[in-house]
């Protein structure tokens, strides 16, 4: 929801360039995990870091990896509750809606992994059906916003592709999960389709949020998805970014 203004910082209006390049080289980090956890006995990481580095070292790299996805659950979290408080429940305490976040993924999880898969789907389709309301902001759109192009040095490119890693982080927990996957030697177009998905996605949303809001302002909207989704009106439902918001949930 907010990933326009950090990336607009380093490539500015052409920061679309680096989401895209991003994306695209993803793909050669999803070919090199496929490409490690098929020299895995057990088809995981965990069994590889002993296999490769010994019980001891093994274990060790196990529990950076482990801090690692708490790191990337905890900033999803975090950064989903800052939007709920500040939009919707300004006067609830955070650790109350924390806890509430963390007792309903758990639950999830101790389903087992044919529940989190259906909610992942669920979690995909949904929302994408958001991209649809993207003919709104269109009518506002001005798009000489992305001019001029290819007018910036490789370092502004390396700034925004650096802010825009983290909305791309997920691939990484097939070492995790690849084991759970059904004809997991047969997933990788899969994979690498959904990643394509991905980007896709990003590179839309990102090139529409260029092209409705101008350099200055997109420096100082917190949250410019659900700036967009504000102008959206229907007769029945007069605060259209409560659904972003919630969809999200």
């Amino acid at each position: 929801m907010n990933f326009q203004s950090k990336i607009i910082k380093g490539a500015e209006q052409d920061a679309w360039i680096s989401v895209l390049l991003v994306g695209i080289s993803i793909h050669l980090i999803i070919w090199l995990l496929y490409f490690l956890l098929k020299k895995s006995n057990n088809g995981d990481i965990m069994s590889l870091h002993q296999q490769i580095f010994g019980r001891w070292l093994g274990n060790i790299l196990n529990i950076f990896f482990y801090g690692y996805m708490l790191l990337i659950v905890a900033s999803i979290i975090r950064s989903y509750l800052s939007v709920l408080i500040t939009w919707v429940f300004p006067n609830t305490p955070i650790w109350f809606l924390s806890l509430t976040m963390i007792f309903v993924i758990s639950y999830l999880v101790v389903g087992g992994f044919r529940v989190i898969t259906g909610i992942c789907f669920w979690g995909m389709l949904i929302p994408s059906l958001l991209l649809l309301t993207v003919y709104f902001p269109l009518q506002y759109a001005y798009w000489t916003n992305l001019l001029p192009v290819f007018n910036h040095s490789l370092s502004d490119y390396l700034v925004s592709a650096k802010e825009s890693i983290f909305m791309y982080s997920g691939p990484e927990f097939l070492l995790i999960y690849f084991p759970f996957i059904k004809n997991n030697q047969n997933s990788q177009k899969w994979a690498h389709i959904s990643q394509m998905y991905t980007t896709i996605l990003y590179l839309v949303v990102t090139i529409i949020s260029f092209v409705y809001f101008s350099h200055g302002q997109l420096e100082h909207v917190t949250w410019p998805t659900l700036m967009m989704s504000k102008i959206i009106r229907f007769p029945f439902i007069e605060r259209f970014e409560y659904i972003f918001i919630f969809l999200w949930l």
